[in-house]
């Protein structure tokens, strides 16, 4: 069987149910891949009405209305749910804070790893802290040994930091070229294989250039904008990614995921997240696996 494109969708739903909405981008882009964050699970002790997603009910209609078969690789109560039309999948592990999700398929005759990701919030915790957990996961990864690997969710790191892009986090770098000529970095006595961010497409876009936005006037290195929700890919698999596929949602079937909002000096307008969704946009890439 020759490679095939295949659809990938992230998106943290900050704990509320917007099953109708996921089902309607599922079929407009034809989402083979389907991972959500924060998701209040109906079977969950937590879960409080209308905010909880009935999993096996959305599975149901995505099977119903695509024409597709999906099938559901989630335990009750992780942080993270996987959803997808593909097949030889194993739902393999979480690691133990339930911070990763890890599913290998085996296509082709080679073991793919999807791991979906729910980092540490970085406004609750000290930075340098998940920096230093970001490697802990990183390693968590490597523990699978598969050397064909898709990282996909919310880091709560932009790409640019040290977390993600640094030799002791995940040393995930932007540059092909670069991992090409060199695909490992050696740092201090150890010697690391790059990820390739394919998130960083994203700053090519005219608007919005992240994924969730964030307001204090209070710090000086603030971006307002901040590409939390990424896409990571190991150096031997990087060339499936296809190029500039990398694309932040914001309009799902005539509905707005952004709101204007009118400076009081200046009168003029500019674009936010609309939080009566998610705090989060959503974002797909395409690969050829």
């Amino acid at each position: 069987m020759n490679a095939m494109a295949k659809k990938f969708l992230f998106w943290n739903v900050n704990k509320k149910n917007f099953s109708d909405l996921i089902v309607e981008l599922v079929k407009e882009l034809s989402i083979d891949v389907i991972i959500l964050a924060e998701v209040l699970q109906e079977s969950s002790s937590n879960a409080s009405g209308k905010n909880a997603i009935n999993l096996p009910e959305l599975k149901t209609i995505l099977n119903n209305e695509t024409g597709k078969q999906y099938i559901s690789r989630f335990r009750s109560g992780q942080k993270i749910v996987l959803i997808d039309s593909l097949e030889n999948g194993q739902n393999v592990s979480t690691d133990e804070d339930k911070r990763l999700s890890s599913c290998k398929y085996n296509i082709n005759n080679e073991e793919i790893l999807v791991v979906g990701v729910h980092l540490r919030d970085r406004y609750t915790h000290d930075l340098s802290d998940l920096f230093d957990l970001a490697g802990q996961h990183r390693e968590f990864i490597d523990s699978y040994k598969i050397d064909k690997v898709i990282a996909i969710g919310d880091f709560n790191m932009n790409p640019y930091e040290k977390g993600i892009m640094g030799a002791t986090g995940f040393n995930a770098i932007f540059s092909k070229e670069e991992i090409i000529y060199n695909p490992q970095r050696k740092f201090g006595y150890k010697n690391k294989s790059f990820y390739y961010n394919a998130s960083w497409d994203a700053y090519k876009l005219s608007s919005p250039q992240g994924t969730y936005y964030y307001s204090d006037n209070n710090s000086s290195l603030n971006p307002y904008w901040n590409l939390l929700d990424q896409v990571l890919i190991s150096s031997s698999m990087m060339d499936a990614y296809i190029s500039n596929s990398f694309k932040i949602i914001t309009e799902i079937s005539g509905k707005e995921l952004l709101k204007d909002v009118t400076s009081r000096t200046t009168k003029i307008k500019k674009k936010v997240i609309d939080n009566n969704y998610s705090d989060h946009l959503p974002i797909v890439f395409e690969v050829d696996i």
